[in-house]
């Protein structure tokens, strides 16, 4: 840098001393809350897979939004459960009355312990006033693992000036009071966010969009969610899937899962593509993670099909074959070689060596 160049600077960085609401940094200055340090794990390989990055971006703003039974607050568990597996805490904030802590466990959180605690809010004022005082606790105690906030849901609950003149304002109304309080909150909590890394993951509703072209759903609440949010996915219930048993019709059989459809319609700090991919939402368990395991690994080449029935874990820097099995065999081959975490390990250390999967602030090429 020039010293005419210079002088500007240090100018502006003078004059900006006692200014509390602005900072100057270099352009590579890791101090910035732009900047992602690392991802929090999301447990769903296809997910992490599709996504390119080594999970969702810490400190940043996340919308999940679909229709009910999509998938949403699911996904929330895995995630959750993987940030306590990497010693970081998570705070549900339940506007909806509908933490299962028997689902969540299911997905693999810790419901006993102290690492995850629920909030049941009441309104969307509630739910800010949540998040800017833990911010503030998380401020004062100097927490430096990861922090997880999910927000289930953002536009489930009325902003308190509805409750005080539900009586006489119109339904127009109460929505645009609604999406104004969602846009105050995030204006007053997003750069705490980001400057204390505290990743919050808000679940929203999709509502019809009755165009007769195009997208046939959007997010509920306003845009003020959708301009905040680095990472914004799309969860989409493409039918059920029913167990084989002999009968008439689908009433005999029983329900065993769903086939969800997850898109990513946003994200920033990386580079944006067409970026899809299907999965099967299971009654028990949560998303079938092992089965994941199995196909985002066959996408890196870690594991090939080799006829209608046998599959091969292959090595990566000769070729060779090393194991073989069926898929029905899938599941007691990852629970022999130390169950899903360490498959998932295993498939994520090889994911980031062919560059299919990589870390936060590395360019794509």
């Amino acid at each position: 840098m020039s010293d005419s160049i210079q002088s500007l600077f240090k100018g502006l960085a003078k004059a900006m001393e006692d200014d509390k609401n602005a900072n100057l940094f270099g352009a590579s200055d890791i101090r910035m809350p732009s900047h992602i340090p690392r991802g929090i794990l999301t447990r769903q390989p296809m997910f992490d897979l599709t996504l390119g990055r080594e999970g969702i971006p810490i400190g940043k703003i996340i919308e999940f939004f679909g229709f009910e039974r999509s998938g949403k607050t699911t996904s929330a568990y895995h995630i959750i459960a993987q940030c306590q597996r990497g010693g970081g805490t998570a705070l549900f904030i339940d506007t909806e009355s509908g933490f299962d802590p028997v689902r969540a466990k299911e997905c693999g959180c810790a419901v006993d312990g102290d690492s995850l605690q629920v909030v049941a809010a009441k309104t969307v004022d509630a739910v800010f006033r949540t998040i800017d005082s833990f911010l503030k606790v998380l401020k004062d105690n100097d927490f430096q693992n990861d922090v997880l906030i999910v927000v289930d849901s953002i536009t489930a609950v009325e902003s308190e000036m509805i409750q005080k003149e539900k009586e006489t304002w119109k339904a127009v109304n109460q929505l645009g009071a609604d999406a104004r309080t969602i846009r105050s909150g995030i204006r007053h909590t997003w750069n705490k966010m980001a400057d204390q890394k505290v990743t919050t993951i808000f679940i929203n509703h999709a509502i019809a969009n009755m165009a007769t072209f195009g997208k046939q759903s959007q997010a509920s609440g306003g845009h003020a969610l959708k301009l905040a949010a680095s990472l914004r996915v799309e969860f989409k219930n493409e039918g059920e899937f029913l167990e084989e048993k002999k009968g008439k019709d689908d009433a005999d059989r029983e329900r065993y899962g769903q086939k969800v459809k997850v898109t990513f319609e946003k994200l920033k700090g990386a580079k944006m593509r067409k970026m899809t991919y299907s999965t099967l939402l299971l009654n028990d368990g949560g998303f079938d993670s092992i089965g994941q395991l199995l196909e985002a690994s066959m996408k890196i080449g870690l594991i090939k099909k080799m006829n209608n029935v046998t599959y091969s874990i292959v090595n990566r820097n000769n070729g060779e074959e090393v194991d073989s099995f069926t898929k029905p065999q899938w599941p007691d081959w990852v629970n022999s070689h130390g169950g899903f975490d360490e498959a998932y390990k295993w498939f994520l250390a090889h994911a980031k060596a062919t560059g299919a999967i990589l870390p936060w602030g590395v360019a794509e090429e």
